[in-house]
């Protein structure tokens, strides 16, 4: 009987998911390990598909694990892992958010022509977005059975993959800590921005109630002689109100759903003092607000920790 797998790794959902897990923040705060990475990938393959219970000889062969992420092929990160064996590139775009584009329907193209050829009898789907649901319900009227992993949720009772697609699935896998913990490093803070092509991502813990205005730490960035390089703002008082401004409008202009998940979470975390992630989708247009309100190309990690704060200050409903 014919039995081939192949993998399907978003990237974006992975590695971001992964980094709040171990790390509190996201994807900017991780190295990768790419041999150990692409090592447990092919290892995992019949624990997930037939969970062990076939003899070796029976048990599905790996076509290849596609790798779907966003940003220039030369940087050393995707060098790094199209060396790893088995690992096929598929690379979107980042746009000026720092938003990753093209990289879902890369994804449901393939797992739809693969299925069409007859390539694979399992596809194992490392992500959480509700988007693969119709390229997941096509592949699976073809014969092939399909295979969430997921990455366990940073907060304890979240949901770090959608209903629907779990529900969709012939088989689901939680991966937690003790399986991520080898596949990656933790950077220091001045390596965040340099070492990841989507360095827009979250790269801060975020503390619902951290004190935020001149006492957070922006006064002291704003001084002429604390200020970064390249970077001073001249009226930070009036570049902090613009901000909250700016960033309620943004917040005004979120679905109820969206509103509702940051108003749990947060309250939620504040009451434990835990930080609480700010999603990706949502980061990126915060961080361009403050490269528009500060006039700069580039927010300083001061100014991230502020915007940031500012956003969550709009969700903590036990906030006096």
């Amino acid at each position: 009987m014919f039995k081939q797998t192949a993998f399907f790794v978003d990237a974006g959902y992975f590695l971001e998911s992964s980094g709040h897990l171990l790390y509190g923040s996201g994807r900017g705060s991780l190295f990768l390990n790419t041999n150990a990475i692409a090592s447990e990938l092919a290892a995992s393959i019949a624990p997930i598909t037939e969970g062990n219970t076939q003899k070796a000889e029976e048990q599905s062969r790996l076509l290849r694990i596609y790798w779907y992420d966003a940003g220039d092929a030369r940087h050393g990160l995707f060098s790094s892992l199209a060396q790893c064996s088995s690992i096929k590139l598929r690379l979107g775009r980042l746009n000026q958010n720092g938003v990753q584009k093209g990289v879902d329907a890369l994804l449901a193209l393939d797992l739809v022509t693969l299925a069409s050829e007859r390539a694979i009898s399992d596809a194992i789907i490392l992500s959480g977005d509700e988007d693969l649901v119709p390229a997941v319900e096509m592949i699976q009227r073809k014969g092939v059975r399909v295979h969430i992993l997921g990455i366990q949720p940073a907060m304890e009772g979240a949901r770090n993959v959608s209903q629907k697609l779990r529900h969709e699935s012939d088989s689901f896998t939680e991966w937690g800590r003790e399986k991520l913990e080898p596949l990656f490093f933790k950077k220091t803070p001045s390596e965040y921005a340099d070492s990841d092509p989507a360095f827009l991502n979250s790269v801060d813990p975020y503390f619902p109630q951290a004190t935020i205005g001149r006492s957070s730490g922006a006064s002291n960035f704003n001084t002429h002689e604390n200020a970064h390089p390249g970077f001073y703002v001249e009226d930070p008082d009036s570049s902090e109100a613009n901000l909250r401004e700016r960033i309620a409008q943004f917040v005004d202009s979120l679905d109820e759903e969206t509103r509702l998940y940051y108003e749990n979470g947060v309250t939620e975390a504040a009451e434990i003092g835990q930080p609480f992630p700010i999603k990706p989708e949502h980061d990126a247009p915060l961080l361009k607000i403050g490269c528009q309100v500060l006039g700069v190309p580039r927010i300083d990690p001061d100014w991230r920790r502020f915007v940031r704060s500012a956003f969550l200050e709009n969700f903590n409903l036990n906030a006096t």
